[in-house]
């Protein structure tokens, strides 16, 4: 039960909070737009996305990934149990807010689905049915279960998407450089290759236009639907604006895939928080 402040007790966590700040600033910019206890909650569920981003990079060799992120799948199955938390920055206040949910089915599920998409990222070059399962499952995952946290039923499978779609943009790059596989689905072994030498060809570049105007159309229908979405929503969606800007950039051809880091800011700032007001995500 939250205190006469609003905060859950065992959930709250300075840690998971600055995990979330330093590891993905935007996200951690949007989350503060919303209120009490919702504001903790996502916070411990966002530190758990980055502990999971770290579990997944943990090494080049995939076993000891696989075996952090089943440490993570345990916690939650643990939590499910009524299994004390773990005494972990993370896993604690995870495990408190699981347990003090435990007939939430659709939040553990959520949750499941994030760890199990991170193994599909472990899984080599992406295919179509690949590139969907890691967007429901890590961008749908999270958003679902960020969804539960504010008590809102809704369907996230287009957020998911799109969120997805412009991630996997505006990593392909640094990806490549570093000799990960792409997210991006499809592509051919020469294309691949150009990723890693840092260039984004003449057939490339229609390919990429393309595969982000589909996303961005999607975004458009879920804008469509906007006013017919609870407002304890509105912080949960705010990272679709940081999707915008990346999918603009690449279907216009704003300096191409090389320039998205600089046109994707992450805070807003003023905008941000009028955004926030009105509920335009």
């Amino acid at each position: 039960m939250p205190d006469a402040c609003g905060r859950d007790p065992g959930v709250t966590r300075p840690e998971a909070a600055a995990i979330v700040e330093r590891d993905d600033p935007a996200l951690y910019a949007t989350a503060l737009f919303a209120g009490e206890p919702l504001r903790d909650r996502l916070m411990v569920l966002y530190a758990f996305d980055c502990e999971l981003s770290r579990a997944a990079r943990a090494s080049a060799e995939s076993l000891i990934p696989r075996m952090r992120l089943q440490w993570w799948r345990d916690v939650i199955e643990e939590a499910a149990r009524g299994v004390p938390p773990k005494a972990h920055e993370v896993a604690g206040p995870l495990g408190t807010l699981v347990t003090g949910r435990a007939d939430d089915a659709g939040l553990r599920a959520a949750l499941e689905d994030m760890v199990a998409s991170r193994e599909v990222e472990l899984s080599g070059p992406f295919h179509e049915a690949a590139f969907t399962a890691w967007c429901d499952g890590r961008y749908g995952g999270l958003t679902r279960a960020a969804l539960c946290l504010a008590g809102v039923s809704e369907d996230a499978t287009g957020v998911g998407r799109v969120l997805g779609t412009a991630s996997a943009l505006r990593l392909a790059l640094r990806q490549g450089r570093d000799g990960h596989p792409t997210f991006l689905p499809g592509l051919t072994g020469t294309e691949r290759a150009a990723l890693g030498r840092g260039t984004v060809d003449e057939t490339l570049a229609p390919k990429l236009a393309a595969f982000a105007e589909d996303a961005r159309q999607m975004l458009a229908s879920l804008r469509q639907t906007r006013r017919a979405w609870p407002r304890a929503a509105v912080p949960i969606l705010l990272p679709l604006r940081r999707a915008a800007r990346v999918l603009d950039a690449v279907v216009e051809g704003k300096g191409g895939l090389g320039q998205i880091d600089e046109i994707d800011v992450p805070f807003e700032g003023l905008r941000l928080a009028l955004a926030a007001a009105r509920g335009r995500w």
